[in-house]
């Protein structure tokens, strides 16, 4: 097997509050056997986030994924690849005082079907909610 790729990860500071964060990996695989996959391992994948941060206590998020074709395989289909997805997802997260945490999060957020694994559809537009309180 003879895999050679690149991957690089940024971040801008645009003001105080405001930040960019990059991450991207980028493969060429190149198996012996011709007829042989590499299952699971996207030739792409790019991660993208912007982060404001308005005071000490909050943090916003809009967060934006590419996973790019990727071989899976199952009994039923054999090997198969999946198609390139992209994600957009939109959270906030807040600390308040030492011991309380809040959290609430938007996933899939505009709804795009993909295969997350064969015979398993990404589950849509999808909200979470967390509070933590550590003592």
């Amino acid at each position: 097997m003879d895999i050679q790729g690149f991957e690089i990860e940024l971040g801008f500071k645009i003001q105080s509050s405001l930040k960019i964060e990059v991450q991207a990996t980028l493969l060429n695989l190149e198996l012996q056997e011709k007829n042989e996959v590499l299952r699971y391992r996207p030739e792409q994948q790019i991660r993208t986030s912007l982060i404001w941060s308005p005071n000490e206590q909050q943090q916003f998020l809009l967060h934006y994924a590419l996973t790019g074709k990727r071989w899976d395989s199952s009994i039923p289909t054999g090997n198969r690849q999946l198609d390139t997805h992209h994600e957009l997802a939109l959270s906030w997260m807040a600390q308040w005082g030492d011991n309380f945490k809040t959290s609430l999060g938007i996933r899939n957020l505009l709804n795009l079907d993909h295969e997350i694994l064969i015979g398993y559809e990404a589950p849509g537009t999808s909200v979470s909610a967390s509070i933590a309180w550590v003592w």
